[in-house]
C-alpha cells in the first residue's frame, strides 16, 4: 500500500482475502493444473455457451479450453462482464447459485437494471 501511495495513488485499501487469487502469484499453480487439464478429455459443443470469466465472451471451437482454465487461477475476473453476456446476448433468464454464500443474488440486488428479467434461486 505503501507502493501505491508512494506512486501516486489517493488511496489504497488491504483486502481480505484468504489467498493471492488471480494474481500472478497463482503462475505456478496454473501451471500445475495446465499439466492435470491435459490428462482428461474436454467436449466442445457448440450449442452449450460457457462464457469465461476471464474476458465475459463464450468458448469458441478454436479456443485452447485447457490453456483458459489454466490461465483462469491467475487472471482477473469480469464476473459483472459475464453476467451482462448471459443475459443479453445469449437469454439467459434464470440464474440458480449453488454455495453458501449469496454472491449472485447480492449482485443482482445492487445492479437492478442489468437482472431485471432475471429470475434467482
Amino acid at each position: 500500500m505503501e507502493k501505491a501511495k508512494e506512486k501516486g495513488a489517493k488511496k489504497a485499501i488491504e483486502l481480505k482475502t484468504s489467498g493471492p487469487f488471480h494474481t500472478k502469484k497463482l503462475e505456478k499453480a496454473s501451471d500445475k493444473l495446465k499439466l492435470e487439464l491435459d490428462k482428461i478429455e474436454i467436449n466442445y459443443k457448440e450449442e452449450n455457451k460457457v462464457i469465461k470469466n476471464m474476458d465475459a465472451k463464450a468458448y469458441s471451437k478454436n479456443d485452447d479450453i485447457r490453456e483458459i482454465l489454466a490461465k483462469h487461477v491467475m487472471s482477473p475476473v469480469y464476473f459483472s462482464k459475464s453476467i451482462e453476456e448471459m443475459i443479453e446476448k445469449s437469454g439467459v433468464d434464470t440464474f440458480i447459485e449453488i454455495g453458501p454464500r449469496k454472491n449472485f443474488i447480492k449482485f443482482c440486488k445492487k445492479n437492478k437494471q442489468r437482472c431485471e428479467s432475471v429470475k434467482y434461486n
